[in-house]
């Protein structure tokens, strides 16, 4: 009832402002009869410009936006912004009737952080809209997440669907409490690409783009060091000094400096609002032990993705007691598949 109410107002509000900008005297409406010719319809772009990573046909690509300020990125694509005609009275009524509902949507763990930039993309052949839709999702003040809004015919759907699984590879279905996930990555952009497919919905199609971090590129190559570790500065062994020069500001220090946090992107199968997170302990001024998880719940063969990972990082491992692997000595990696959590969980000391 709140929200029914809310958007009644608002159109009340943008009614009231429309009337008040007509000047006494001046005909704005035709004369009854004449027909109004439809505004022309922006140049369509082939599907392939949207799906592909390539800049050519569209410049708008995860590569340019995620990680950047909406600021920054409208200097440097200002041809996909869009106008708003919303006046700040208007605005500022909606964000005020908003407020309590805002309240309870982010009580449920709901971004609802705006930005004064919106932007949109010319539209498909077979769109049904004169543009495709853009939504942003802001970590602090950089995009986090962005989704692209396709609304068209559901065979259009489909060809959208299949360049994906042409110029990405094969999806991965991922089974996620809000619903199953279809998943696209491109491991060497670091980029992941994913979509809920809707039975009732086959004329639409939203997509959404992440940086994520390829599985590949967290284990690393066989040997001690991780694959998201710098080579110059391994975790262990590091002073809470030499953590800040080498991973800026991914590192997160306790005041007490005995605790610390490095922020990473998602793995493969994490979820799109996800980080991973690696946390250090810290003794006599150096890191000597650190954690992490990565999870498996929603996808079923992760698991055995993980084991071959570790395997082929460090050979077989040592069963220890309590269902827990020993991999190597020097550091140690003790890793435990936990049944409560649906996690592997690694601990390196």
């Amino acid at each position: 009832m709140k929200t029914v109410m809310a958007i009644l107002l608002v159109l009340a509000a943008c009614s009231k402002q429309s009337e008040s900008n007509h000047e006494p005297g001046k005909q704005h409406e035709p004369a009854r009869g004449t027909a109004q010719p439809a505004p022309p319809k922006p140049t369509p772009l082939p599907i392939k410009a949207f799906v592909e990573l390539d800049t050519g046909q569209l410049a708008f690509k995860p590569q340019n936006v995620l990680g950047k300020a909406p600021a920054d990125v409208a200097k440097a694509l200002p041809q996909y912004l869009r106008k708003d005609e919303t006046s700040a009275e208007v605005k500022a009524m909606t964000e005020e009737m908003m407020k309590e509902m805002t309240k309870e949507v982010e009580a449920l763990g709901v971004d609802t952080k705006a930005t004064d930039f919106e932007f949109q993309l010319p539209p498909t052949p077979a769109s049904t809209e004169t543009s495709t839709h853009v939504i942003v999702h802001l970590d602090d003040t950089t995009i986090r997440e962005y989704g692209v809004w396709f609304r068209t015919t559901p065979a259009e759907v489909q060809q959208i669907l299949e360049s994906f699984d042409n110029l990405w590879g094969g999806h991965k279905m991922i089974d996620e409490t809000l619903g199953v996930r279809t998943t696209w990555s491109d491991a060497k952009a670091g980029i992941r690409a994913s979509t809920r497919l809707e039975k009732d919905k086959l004329d639409r199609l939203d997509v959404n783009y992440v940086r994520y971090l390829p599985l590949a590129s967290f284990f690393g190559e066989p040997g001690a060091l991780w694959g998201f570790e710098k080579q110059e500065q391994p975790l262990l062994g590091a002073t809470v000094e030499q953590l800040r020069a080498a991973y800026g500001t991914a590192i997160h220090v306790k005041p007490s400096e005995d605790t610390a946090t490095l922020t990473l992107p998602p793995t493969d199968y994490a979820g799109n609002t996800a980080t991973t997170t690696i946390l250090l302990f810290i003794e006599r001024g150096k890191v000597r032990q650190w954690n992490t998880s990565l999870p498996y719940e929603d996808y079923e063969p992760a698991r055995a993705e993980y084991e071959a990972a570790l395997d082929a990082k460090f050979g077989k491992p040592k069963p220890a007691r309590h269902e827990h692997f020993l991999y190597g000595k020097k550091p140690t990696v003790d890793v435990k598949y936990s049944k409560y959590t649906n996690e592997l969980d690694i601990e390196v000391r």
